[in-house]
């Protein structure tokens, strides 16, 4: 938008969204890493021994859009569009849910303390980012 200067918190929040899409990274990589993985191989889906690693690149593109989504809308909403919010919490909401999916769909927070960690840092960044830029309420 021409002639909207980016207030301070919008600045921390666009900072902290982009910090969350670095910091999922190293979760899209070690995902992406277990796509040709042959631990991740198995026979018993129906589907075939391969399925696992079509949802795992399911997975891994899935999040490079989220996450590239929540990026643009952040800088668009820190921008003064007010109306690219919405798609940032969206997009945010949906990376993270899946992220902590662990817990319900396989017993575990996350596979490691290390990823525990990693898990919490994205989370904080991306939901401090979406705090920070969610526009003014206006008054009728």
């Amino acid at each position: 938008m021409t002639g909207h200067k980016t207030t301070f918190a919008q600045g921390l929040g666009i900072a902290s969204v982009i910090g969350g899409a670095l910091a999922s990274l190293h979760s899209l990589r070690e995902t992406s890493g277990h796509i040709t993985d042959d631990a991740y191989k198995t026979a018993d889906v129906p589907q075939g021994e391969g399925h696992v690693a079509y949802h795992l690149a399911r997975e891994a593109f899935t999040t490079a859009g989220a996450v590239t989504a929540a990026v643009g809308s952040a800088v668009a909403t820190g921008r003064g569009d007010a109306q690219a919010w919405f798609p940032l919490a969206a997009s945010a909401t949906g990376y993270l849910a899946g992220q902590w999916s662990g817990k319900a769909t396989a017993g575990s927070w996350a596979p490691s303390g290390r990823a525990l960690a990693w898990h919490v840092g994205t989370s904080v960044l991306f939901l401090s980012g979406v705090l920070l830029l969610h526009p003014p309420r206006r008054r009728p």
